[in-house]
């Protein structure tokens, strides 16, 4: 039973892990292209 419960934390952090990663990815890639366009407007 416990090790059940280790494999869906386990599950539960990995997949809070790639989702906090990937909404860190794109505001940098939102940041650097609003950055780019403003440059470009100039």
């Amino acid at each position: 039973m416990d090790d059940y419960l280790y494999k869906i934390f386990d599950a539960v952090v990995i997949g809070g892990a790639l989702s906090v990663s990937l909404l860190f990815l794109y505001a940098i890639v939102d940041f650097l292209c609003s950055l780019y366009f403003r440059k470009k407007d100039k």
